[in-house]
């Protein structure tokens, strides 16, 4: 797997490119471990709309097809 997320640190959006077609669902955690937001998804990429946010740090994590998990830090 290819895995970029872009851009970060970030404002209102974050995209997140996949090398191939998966299914799965993502997760934004804060540092305090709340899930603040999540959904699934289908594709080679997608969007994550992040206006509602509050600045700080963030961590992404994937759950992919196939039990594959990815996780990355973000800054908003």
């Amino acid at each position: 797997w290819c895995l970029v997320v872009s851009p970060n640190p970030f404002e209102s959006k974050l995209r997140v490119d996949l090398n191939q077609l998966t299914n799965g669902e993502y997760m934004l955690i804060d540092l305090q471990g709340k899930v603040c937001l999540a959904k699934e998804f289908s594709g080679e990429q997608f969007e994550i709309e992040t206006v509602n946010l509050q600045s700080g740090t963030y961590f992404l994590e994937l759950h992919l097809e196939g039990n594959r998990i990815f996780r990355q830090k973000i800054i908003k």
